[in-house]
């Protein structure tokens, strides 16, 4: 009896193993093709201008208008505002305020009918050229090249630039340096906010790229897995940039147009059996 008993568990466990081996893999797969991939590094900066003024009425008097909204360009000596000098008995011409450069009218101070001097501005200008200044410390100043394409805010909702300059130390005493970044477009940065800042510090074009989830990393060394006749094959690679959820991969092994392995690919071993669900 007992001897059955074992020989019953045998033929049990052989069955179960027999099921386990012919039960697949489910994952998720992509054609290998080439494309372009790119590395950045990421930080914050504040938005200055290259200049900054205020426009300030030469004499006293009442404000009667300024000519343009708030956000409007104007050239420099552009009228931007108009002052009654008010003087009892005397005809006067209203007074014209002058733009002090080419550039925006950024935040008026005063309103239709306000006391005006030369003591209290009547509006901030701002020019047109904007930059956005970064501290940043020794390890991305490194990494960081003058000319290097930079993305403003997340996704490029605010715009593009280019870096303009990267200084060649940084300060001792805070361990920062500076890169200044000027703004080629933009949509909606204002002068003095804080944005965030993606800058390009390489690329690859025309190199193989898959997305991250499937690059496996076993005792040191790092491979993908491919899907051939249902089954699962290892492929050692050479790692490149990781941007993002993607990554550049080489290797002699690599193919274009084989089936690479994502989604599930870090349980896998070689020869598994693979069923490809999406």
């Amino acid at each position: 009896m007992k001897r059955a008993f074992v020989l019953f568990i045998m033929v049990g466990m052989l069955f179960a193993e027999g099921k386990s081996k012919k039960e697949p893999f489910k994952v998720e797969a992509v054609r290998l093709k080439k494309g372009s991939v790119y590395s950045y590094v990421h930080v914050y900066g504040k938005v200055v201008t290259e200049k900054m003024g205020y426009v300030i009425s030469p004499m006293p008097g009442k404000l009667m208008k300024f000519t343009k909204k708030e956000g409007s360009f104007f050239l420099k000596d552009e009228p931007v505002a108009y002052v009654d000098r008010n003087i009892p008995g005397v005809k006067t011409k209203p007074l014209v305020v002058k733009a002090p450069f080419d550039g925006i009218l950024a935040i008026t101070y005063a309103h239709e009918g306000d006391m005006v001097s030369q003591t209290k501005p009547l509006a901030l200008f701002y020019s047109k050229n904007m930059y956005v200044e970064v501290d940043a410390s020794s390890d991305i100043i490194k990494m960081v090249k003058k000319n290097s394409p930079c993305v403003l805010g997340a996704r490029g909702e605010k715009g593009k630039g280019v870096v303009e300059s990267v200084s060649y130390g940084v300060d001792p005493m805070g361990g920062m340096g500076k890169i200044r970044i000027k703004v080629t477009s933009y949509r909606g940065i204002l002068p003095g906010e804080v944005v965030s800042v993606s800058i390009s510090t390489g690329s690859s074009e025309n190199t193989y790229v898959v997305p991250l989830s499937a690059l496996v990393k076993r005792n040191g060394k790092e491979f993908i897995f491919t899907y051939e006749n249902g089954k699962a094959k290892k492929v050692e690679v050479n790692v490149g940039i990781v941007s993002g959820d993607k990554v550049e991969i080489s290797g002699r092994n690599l193919k274009e147009g084989m089936l690479v392995v994502t989604r599930g690919a870090a349980g896998l071993y070689d020869n598994a059996p693979l069923e490809i669900v999406k």
